[in-house]
């Protein structure tokens, strides 16, 4: 759980600097492979109706002995920005610290250039902290920008980060990319499925 709470706050504390964050050189853009999901990403791939307030529906069926959990978390994030529309979560969780986890953290801001200053931001914070990312560019196909950031520090897996329009989502597995349940595919697949599913 102080993972899942970890990445909550980052995500929060990240809101106040947005207003004055800068994207830096653009990136040389990354052609993707094809993705191919694991039987744990496949399950967590929901065909349900977002609810963005609450995350209900975000996530599928958790792995055994996991639970799901979703909590609204939008007046947290309005009281420092109040750019955000509404801010949920989403997470597959034990009661041991030290098992496979998943964490969705799904914002919706009231248009697209503080969502855009968000997703550079989050960027930015992980190269200041020298995790190695890569970005995938598919604005071309859908509109989607997309990193990705390997941490395998401090409980913290792998991060993938997708912004679309107003909409900026993360989705983060632990304690390490080795131990989880879930691949770098699998997050690229739930995250697009995610953002498919707001605007249903």
């Amino acid at each position: 759980m102080f993972r899942y709470l970890f990445l909550v706050g980052l995500s929060v504390f990240l809101f106040s600097a947005c207003a004055t964050s800068d994207s830096g050189a653009a990136q040389e853009p990354i052609v993707s492979p094809p993705l191919s999901a694991s039987d744990a990403g496949q399950a967590a791939i929901s065909n349900k109706t977002v609810d963005p307030r609450t995350c209900e529906g975000v996530l599928g069926r958790p792995p055994v002995g996991h639970m799901l959990g979703t909590q609204s978390l939008t007046n947290t994030a309005q009281d420092d920005a109040q750019q955000v529309s509404s801010m949920c979560s989403a997470v597959y969780e034990t009661s041991n610290p030290g098992d496979p986890f998943l964490t969705v953290a799904l914002i919706k801001f009231n248009s697209d250039d503080p969502a855009i200053a968000h997703y550079d931001l989050l960027k930015d914070a992980f190269v200041v902290l020298s995790h190695p990312i890569s970005e995938i560019n598919n604005a071309d196909e859908d509109l989607t920008d997309r990193f990705s950031a390997l941490m395998d520090t401090d409980g913290i897996g792998r991060t993938t980060v997708m912004r679309q329009n107003n909409w900026v989502l993360t989705v983060s597995i632990g304690p390490t990319t080795a131990d989880s349940l879930w691949t770098a595919d699998d997050l690229q697949l739930i995250g697009e499925s995610i953002i498919r599913r707001t605007k249903a």
